[in-house]
């Protein structure tokens, strides 16, 4: 007899590194806490996928920002009921910003820039080994860019960014229950825009944590971890 186990799959920001979430195994009991590292997004995409599929348990996804995104399509990929639970923290999603067209165009003028010197120059050969989000959390979000690029491959990062600011949500809706966790100065403030993304799920639970800045999936751990905490146990009864 198979005893179902409890599983949290934990799919990171744009930066992609598992350490934004290194803290949450102490601040999450009766889970086991899977991180992933998501580089390119097909591939990562399907390791994680197949993960999934391939264990008999209950699992939850812990997404923040660019994971959420992930995390959606992850839902709608595998077999239904297979996902328990989504955990939200920061999202971004294309219909609530209509600021990301010059994005978009800069990150094209990037990725045609990064096409060209492929073809005129060698591979990089040096990446960053050591990289610690936490750390980095202190830093002022625009700086972010320079330490995710560090540590992968260019290409990649900047595809991912062009996912992230055309990702919008489906039409259909999802059938799981969800907690959504905002900050007060993040992406998503406007409060007509969180009711539309709260009723795109099931259930679905909504908190703010006061900390002013979008990285609060590792400046407000503590505080994220006291609202995870009773909602999982709710989930679970």
């Amino acid at each position: 007899m198979n005893i179902l186990q409890k599983t949290i799959i934990c799919l990171p920001g744009l930066g992609g590194h598992e350490s934004v979430f290194k803290e949450y195994e102490n601040l999450i009991s009766g889970y086991k806490i899977h991180f992933s590292r998501i580089i390119n997004e097909n591939k990562s995409f399907e390791e994680i996928r197949a993960l999934c599929e391939k264990q008999n348990e209950q699992i939850i996804f812990l997404a923040n920002c660019y994971g959420a995104q992930i995390g959606i399509q992850l839902i709608n990929k595998l077999p239904k009921n297979k996902i328990s639970g989504l955990i939200i923290i920061e999202p971004f999603f294309a219909q609530f910003h209509y600021w990301r067209w010059p994005a978009m165009a800069i990150n094209k003028l990037i990725l045609l820039a990064l096409f060209v010197t492929d073809k005129i120059s060698p591979e990089r050969k040096w990446y960053r080994k050591n990289i610690d989000y936490n750390e980095l959390a202190r830093y002022p979000l625009f700086f972010q860019p320079i330490f995710d690029m560090q540590w992968q491959n260019l290409n990649d990062y900047f595809n991912k960014i062009e996912s992230w600011l055309h990702y919008r949500l489906p039409e259909q809706k999802l059938n799981v229950p969800a907690l959504l966790i905002f900050s007060p100065k993040g992406f998503m403030r406007n409060n007509n825009h969180r009711e539309i993304l709260s009723k795109f799920f099931k259930n679905t639970s909504i908190e703010e944590i006061p900390t002013k800045s979008h990285n609060i999936i590792t400046l407000a751990k503590d505080e994220i971890g006291r609202i995870i905490e009773p909602w999982l146990n709710q989930l679970t009864r």
